[in-house]
This record gives structure tokens, C-alpha cells and sequence, in this order.
């Protein structure tokens, strides 16, 4: 599964702006000392724990009851400059301090070339390059990468998370059933009849 997740208005997204400026960065290659990553990484400092407790209020507030959350690991501020890249690798298992289910990237800016994420679903790339305060969220197996930035630097966010549902797939529906919920006011009903249709897909028996 991947969502995209509208995550940060524009009033937070200028704050951690403003805020990750002063941050103390690290080469990233501390977490993973390999030739396939180059960035930047900041997980440490006064400055890094407050902002880092105002961006896990917002993602426990926003994503807490339809993602079934149970913890949210530590936060990590990523810088990419040029020729910055992370290649193909799955994320280690616990991480962060959770057994993860899903992993997020948080994009704080969109005017840089090049730093796509891309998701491999079985042997399909999925590219993903959303406006500054989205989110992308995915399933913490799946093969991930991020394309060398070409101009700018990319400033983004890396969490992951836990859930209270251990079983893939109901996980998977109850997150559905509760992101069709938010959007009854659009197209709600239509989505939950698509929900019951595949809840029969799966359950249902031939007589």
C-alpha cells in the first residue's frame, strides 16, 4: 500500500523551515555506511527535540485513529543536496525504536530537481515527488530509493510507524474503511461499496 497524505499546511511547513535551518546536520552515512547513501541527517540537539515534538503532535493527531497507530518512532530531518541519492534498500527491522509497519516521508520544499521517491511494488516503480506538506506513506517491506538531486536541496522528513494491527491485510481495510469515512462528504458512499465488493472478494464462498 502507498498513501499520499496531506499532512502540514502552509503555517507549519514555513515553521519547520525556519526551524530545521539551525539544525546541526550529520553525514547521513551514520545510520547506514554504505556507498549507495549520501545526505544529510540531523536526530540530535535542543532545537532538533522541540520541532521534532511539534511535527509528532501533528502526525499523532492527523493519522492516529484511520492508521490504527500505536507508536511513532523518532523523527529523523533529511537534507539532499546535489548529487545527494539513497539507492535501492529496505528499511532495517525494529527501526527507530518500533516494530514498523509503515514508512513516511514528510516533504518539506518542492523547488528542487530530481529526489523523486520511488517505491518498487512488485517490479513496478512507483515515483513520487508531492508539494511541500504532503506525505508518502508505504509499507515498510517494500524496496525504496531516492533519485540523485540534480538542482536544490531536498528537505524532507523520515519516520516510521506502528500499528495496533498486526495482520497486513485487515490493517490494510481498516485503513481504507476509515480514510473512505473522511471523505462521505465526496465520494464516501461510492467508496465504501467498493470496500464491501472487495470484503467479498476476499470472504466469500462459492454455493
Amino acid at each position: 500500500m502507498i498513501y499520499e497524505i496531506d499532512l502540514l499546511n502552509e503555517d507549519d511547513v514555513r515553521f519547520l523551515n525556519f526551524e530545521t535551518d539551525s539544525f546541526e546536520y550529520v553525514d547521513g552515512s551514520v545510520s547506514n555506511p554504505s556507498e549507495i547513501k549520501k545526505n544529510l541527517m540531523c536526530y540530535f540537539g535542543n532545537e532538533y527535540q522541540v520541532t521534532s515534538q511539534h511535527l509528532q503532535q501533528i502526525v499523532h493527531k492527523k493519522l492516529y485513529n484511520v492508521y490504527a497507530l500505536h507508536k511513532i518512532s523518532q523523527m529523523y530531518f533529511l537534507k539532499y543536496n546535489e548529487e545527494h541519492k539513497y539507492g535501492y534498500h529496505l528499511d532495517n527491522f525494529p527501526i527507530g525504536g518500533v516494530h514498523a509497519h509503515y514508512s513516511m516521508t514528510i516533504f518539506l520544499n518542492d523547488d528542487y530537481a530530481g529526489g523523486e521517491l520511488v517505491i518498487k511494488v512488485g517490479d513496478v516503480e512507483t515515483v513520487h515527488k508531492p508539494k511541500a506538506g504532503k506525505a508518502i506513506l508505504y509499507s515498510t517491506g517494500l524496496w525504496h530509493k531516492v533519485n540523485p538531486v540534480t538542482k536544490g536541496t531536498r528537505n524532507v522528513v523520515v519516520c516510521w510507524l506502528e500499528s495496533i494491527i498486526t495482520d497486513s491485510f485487515m490493517r490494510s481495510w481498516i485503513i481504507d474503511f476509515g480514510r473512505y469515512i473522511e471523505a462521505i462528504p465526496d465520494n464516501g458512499g461510492e467508496a465504501l461499496e467498493h470496500l464491501r465488493l472487495n470484503l467479498l472478494r476476499q470472504y466469500g464462498t462459492n454455493v
